[in-house]
């Protein structure tokens, strides 16, 4: 495995030093190949400019908490791995929110975190072997794993990518991204491109992809459930 870059965001230095000693004895163990940064404050890890595979958070930090960090980041950055490290469990239930995969309770089990970075290394090698897509705003690059798209939508020439983490806007064509993306989209209609994967039911002119009812132009109907077939027919 290629080196893992690994961060720390904990605004107490004794916590974070359990927290480093745990992930180094874990890689130790492990013959894995990884780096650990620290940053005492939200604000110290979004002022770096540097990319990691993997992030520790506190919850109870001051000004920016680190639920609130990790909102933040997933608007840019949907394939980092995330998990919690907190007082008080209650705190990280909502961590499916920013797509957390686990979260560690103070003072830190061995065997527990262990067992999270188990969890961490597996999600780590899945999303290094996932196939990326760029987007371009005017906030800036947001890199996303292209199994998280469900569909793009074209909107007055620029494009909504409605994924599993929320929504991002940038600049472009529909026709574009259909050739960027390749046989696991399908353009449904000259307002969007769907994710096969998500898509739930065909009735009529309406298919329904994740949570949401799209139309389809209807002398795509037959040509979709043909590329459906052949999706699942070779999973």
């Amino acid at each position: 495995m290629e080196k893992i870059k690994i961060a720390i965001v904990e605004d107490n230095a004794e916590d974070s030093l359990v927290t480093r000693k745990y992930i180094e004895g874990y890689c130790l163990s492990h013959k894995i190949n990884a780096t650990v940064d620290d940053y005492s404050t939200a604000f110290a890890y979004l002022d770096s400019v540097q990319r990691y595979d993997a992030l520790f958070l506190d919850i109870e930090m001051p000004h920016i908490d680190g639920m609130e960090l990790a909102v933040e980041i997933r608007k840019h950055d949907s394939r980092v791995v995330i998990v919690f490290v907190t007082n008080m469990a209650r705190y990280a239930v909502n961590g499916y929110r920013v797509d957390a995969i686990d979260y560690v309770l103070k003072p830190i089990s061995g065997f527990d975190f262990f067992l999270t970075m188990d969890k961490v290394i597996n999600s780590v090698e899945r999303i290094r072997g996932e196939k990326t897509y760029v987007v371009k705003s005017r906030d800036g690059v947001t890199t996303l794993s292209v199994s998280d798209i469900r569909y793009i939508e074209s909107l007055n020439h620029h494009l909504v990518f409605h994924t599993a983490l929320g929504e991002r806007e940038a600049y472009g064509y529909l026709k574009a991204v259909e050739s960027e993306l390749g046989d696991g989209f399908f353009r449904a209609s000259s307002c969007y491109l769907v994710n096969l994967a998500y898509v739930k039911a065909v009735n009529g002119c309406d298919i329904t992809v994740g949570d949401n009812v799209l139309k389809i132009s209807r002398g795509k109907k037959r040509e979709l459930i043909e590329r459906l077939t052949d999706y699942y027919g070779g999973m």
